[in-house]
């Protein structure tokens, strides 16, 4: 085994190597960057860069393989998981107790013994998910008690953001009087939804997204996947690490059904609009209606992109979806480019407004009235 490959983040993994090196590095810090650019991955670098036997992350010696195993005692990688109490009353959690901690027990063994033969793994589930209390209770327990083998314990605590404002001010506990011997590293793609009091006690690093260059090298090395598909996905991945992953490994009817989509508004036909986009949002990839629903805008705005490239007779060569080139070519004529610039900004706002949890339902209809009245004005 080799030190670990951080695919584009090498100037913030050198900026936080100086801080550890001077002393300078704090004990609990945010990680905050776009989906995907390998925040968790410099994460476990750093576990072993303070676990290492070395110093220095070799990658190669005993605690850094643990690290990456996730078998080190003290390292503890917290995922949000199905089934928290949030929302329950004091007497609906006991009744239903047994079954969530199970639901929520298999659902985290699964996920580390994936996470353990796919780094790149994305836990997922068809519920909703989130961080739990009975989960930072057990952590603030860990946390108070002596490291097992070396000197720090770490924990990696990946969608912080995922914490109900209650358990987030449970988890505040732990930022106000951090045991010297811990640190706490958060992940977040959405830092915004964090408590302001969490966000003032830690220290951020912003990640950028991942040149394709990498992303091409990481599809290489993990996947196996080289050559023009390697290219696609990373043009599709828009600088994300785990999206090319994910592309790679899942069928393509969701960018196929955007493509259909909007040659279904060209001709006014709003009906079958309506029933492509209930077909995108049904739950696949062990994705939930809110991960779907990204998804869908995520490559109806890639769609509606390289359509206008082509309505300004851009080049061919600086489109994402190069292979549906013919296709997208007897679009082109179809509608203006305002109309298409207008529907981008109009996706792109209701995109936007999910980060917010906006409710699902009206997301869908004001996706359905954008297209509608942006492309082709007919009622719904």
């Amino acid at each position: 085994m080799e030190p670990l490959e951080v695919y584009g983040q090498e100037t913030t993994r050198n900026l936080i190597e100086r801080s550890l090196r001077s002393s300078a590095f704090g004990n609990s810090v945010l990680f905050e960057g776009p989906y995907g650019v390998g925040k968790e991955r410099l994460a476990f670098w750093l576990a072993q860069f303070i676990l290492c036997a070395t110093g220095d992350a070799c990658g190669t010696c005993t605690p850094c393989t643990k690290v990456i195993h996730l078998t080190h005692p003290d390292l503890r990688w917290m995922i949000p998981a199905p089934g928290t109490e949030t929302g329950t009353t004091e007497n609906d959690e006991k009744s239903s107790r047994g079954r969530k901690q199970t639901e929520r027990e298999k659902f985290l063994a699964e996920a580390t013994e994936q996470k353990r033969d796919e780094p790149f793994f994305i836990p997922r589930s068809n519920r909703p998910l989130g961080h739990s209390a009975d989960s930072i209770r057990r952590l603030l327990a860990w946390c108070a008690k002596r490291p097992f083998e070396a000197d720090r314990k770490v924990v990696i605590i990946r969608d912080a953001d995922m914490m109900a404002p209650g358990i987030a001010n449970l988890f505040l506990k732990l930022l106000e009087e951090p045991p010297l011997d811990t640190v706490i590293i958060l992940t977040s793609a959405m830092p915004h939804r964090l408590l302001s009091t969490v966000l003032s006690r830690c220290i951020s690093y912003r990640f950028p997204v991942v040149d394709d260059h990498h992303v091409i090298a990481a599809l290489d090395e993990y996947g196996g996947i080289r050559g023009e598909k390697a290219a696609l996905l990373a043009r599709l991945a828009q600088g994300s690490l785990i999206r090319a992953f994910e592309f790679g490994n899942e069928d393509d009817e969701v960018r196929q059904e955007a493509l259909k989509l909007f040659g279904k508004a060209a001709v006014g036909r709003v009906r079958e609009c309506y029933d492509i986009l209930i077909s995108s949002l049904s739950s696949r990839y062990g994705r939930n209606k809110a991960d779907m629903l990204d998804r869908t805008i995520f490559f109806m705005v890639l769609v509606l992109r390289d359509l206008l490239l082509l309505a300004e007779g851009g080049d061919e060569k600086d489109m994402v979806n190069v292979d549906l080139l013919e296709r997208m070519r007897k679009l082109t004529g179809k509608w203006d480019k305002k109309r298409i610039s207008e529907l981008v900004l109009e996706l792109e706002i209701i995109r936007r407004d999910l980060k917010y949890n906006v409710n699902l339902e009206l997301a869908f209809w004001k996706i359905l009235d954008s297209v509608r009245t942006c492309l082709y004005d007919v009622p719904l």
